[in-house]
């Protein structure tokens, strides 16, 4: 029986249908990204060369796309090259760069794919100089992430089949604190209505352990100074404990649902002068044991639960003050803000919003306001003296309680050329979101009230509305308004221009007046700018990151100079 000739048959026999099948398979082999003509050295360099170039560049490395962009050069030499040594090293080089990664975005995703990427190293390739390192830096982010008894397992990897290597003693240091951590404080307690509650079971006692009835607590030790005082005492069994503060007078009361003090134990110590007053260990109503520990109330104290071994620990520390610092008490001016010369370059007050006792808004998570103004205003500080060499100080360089009206007068003893402060949003509507830049005036609408009402914060909490503006609307000058009103254009014009282009989902809220008090008191274009709401669950998140506030700070900068350079030599 015959068969009938194939497709392919046809085709080569007759030349002319074989053309566009050559073309084809010509072209696949030059323009399909599949294939590539370049060996696993050069793949490497290319992705090597894109590392160093995102890592060298203050701008490139704040940019995320910069990162994954560098991570899939390096995954494309493992995917062509799967067998080659230069595989083996774009693995290890993905966990680092996701380290990198995560310092910048604080995502815990981010340390859970460079777990992923070492163990690629570890478990996919042969072992070789690197895989030691791997494991060592697996171990640490396992311990990072919780995982302890992953993070032991990593590290007894290194000391069985790497004992001569270079990591053998940092995975033994690791090791022997992974072993400590079993003596670790109790975890913080768990808070139910006010009253926070533990269970502690400790791990090595001198007693054998008592399951059946009362532990016998014993050995009441203490130490009371005027700083630091620390109550002490030992457990013969697992006991459980709950622990509560209580005031008037101002104490700690430990309740022992099991615990049965030594009958040696004295009643009452009364200790010498110190945080403490007196110490006293006593029955429980419903059973079990109380021990009380009374503070002399001078002042606020932190107390700290721990155990070790046996041993229970309650610490005792003594929380100063946050000094007030006024106007009469300038910061430390570098020399290059010192003088009135007018060859001088100008000098930029920065004024970070709240600080110490006055924390601003506050964030779902517990971040607050205070935080991120500081942060953002010590990154613009950077860029203005580093790249535009001006002379800039700031009203506070840490977390410290500044009056309103210091802050102003502040800039105008330094004779400063321009005051800027910086400030984060909050709105009782949590979708609430934006960015806007604020100069003196009445207060075109209620939102500009609203937000001028919470910076001025208790300054005109008792004051009528009428009054208020017509206090904070009293302009020393129709030159300062205008120059204030260009100095927040040019800035707001940064913020909305930049930003969007870097991250997505930013909203321009524009220029606005606002009658704020901080403002009324300098003497020169002076504006306020509020980054974005910590009351959005979005934006509180994104006020976290360092690479957001590095371009915020970038855009504020930007505005602030471009307002020098227009103003020209009169600034």
């Amino acid at each position: 029986m015959q068969h009938p000739p194939t497709r392919s048959f046809h085709i080569l026999k007759n030349p002319v249908l074989l053309i566009p099948v050559l073309f084809v398979v010509v072209c696949g082999l030059f323009f399909s990204p599949r294939i590539s003509f370049a060996g696993p050295e050069e793949d490497y360099e290319a992705a090597r060369q894109s590392y160093y170039q995102v890592l060298d560049s203050p701008t490139a490395k704040l940019d995320r796309n910069n990162w994954l962009r560098t991570i899939r050069l390096f995954q494309t030499v493992i995917d062509r090259h799967p067998s080659s040594y230069q595989a083996y090293k774009a693995a290890f080089t993905q966990g680092l760069l996701y380290l990198e990664l995560h310092k910048l975005s604080g995502d815990v995703v981010d340390q859970k794919k460079a777990v992923h990427y070492f163990g690629q190293v570890v478990d996919r390739f042969a072992p070789g100089r690197l895989t030691d390192d791997a494991l060592l830096h697996r171990a640490v982010l396992y311990k990072r992430l919780g995982e302890l008894e992953k993070a032991r397992i990593s590290l007894k990897r290194i000391l069985n089949d790497y004992a001569d290597g270079d990591q053998a003693d940092s995975a033994r240091r690791e090791l022997s604190a992974l072993l400590e951590k079993d003596e670790k404080p109790i975890a913080p307690p768990k808070t139910q209505g006010g009253i926070k509650t533990a269970d502690s079971v400790p791990e090595k006692n001198t007693e054998p352990a008592n399951t059946t009835g009362p532990v016998r607590l014993f050995d009441l030790g203490y130490q009371n100074g005027k700083e630091k005082a620390t109550v002490t005492l030992r457990a013969g069994g697992q006991v459980k404990f709950s622990q509560q503060r209580l005031e008037n007078p101002d104490r700690v009361q430990v309740s022992f649902e099991n615990g049965s003090w030594d009958p040696a134990m004295p009643k009452v110590v009364t200790l010498d002068p110190g945080i403490l007053t007196h110490v006293e260990p006593r029955a429980g109503e419903n059973g079990g044991s109380l021990l009380l520990v009374e503070m002399t109330g001078g002042g606020p104290v932190s107390v700290t639960t721990r155990t070790s071994g046996g041993q229970f620990l309650l610490e005792f520390e003594a929380i100063p003050e946050a000094p007030s610092q006024s106007a009469e008490t300038l910061p430390e001016i570098p020399p290059v803000a010192q003088g009135n010369d007018k060859n001088l370059p100008p000098l930029v007050v920065l004024d970070p919003g709240h600080g110490g006792k006055d924390e601003g808004a506050k964030g779902r998570t517990g971040i607050l306001e205070k935080q991120v103004n500081l942060e953002i205003a010590k990154r613009v500080q950077r860029l203005l003296e580093k790249r535009y060499k001006y002379r800039v100080v700031l009203t506070r360089t840490k977390d410290t309680f500044i009056e309103l009206k210091d802050r102003g007068d502040m800039a105008n003893k330094l004779n400063a050329d321009l005051f800027v402060s910086i400030h984060a949003n909050a709105a009782p509507r949590k979708s609430a979101r934006g960015i806007e830049t604020y100069f003196l005036g009445a207060g075109a609408g209620d939102r500009a009230l609203e937000t001028a009402a919470r910076e001025n914060g208790e300054l005109v909490g008792s004051v009528e509305d009428d009054e208020v503006q017509q206090i904070l609307a009293s302009l020393l000058s129709t030159t300062k308004i205008n120059e204030s009103a260009r100095l927040a254009a040019d800035v707001q014009k940064r913020l909305v221009r930049i930003m969007p282009k870097k991250f997505s989902r930013v909203l321009d809220l524009g220029v606005k007046e606002g009658p704020f008090y901080v403002l009324h008191r300098t003497n020169m274009p002076s504006i306020l700018v509020e980054v974005g709401f910590l009351t959005n669950q979005y934006e509180e998140r994104r006020l976290q990151n360092t690479g957001y506030q590095y371009w915020l700070a970038e855009s504020i900068a930007q505005g602030i100079h471009r307002f020098i350079q227009e103003k020209g030599p009169s600034i």
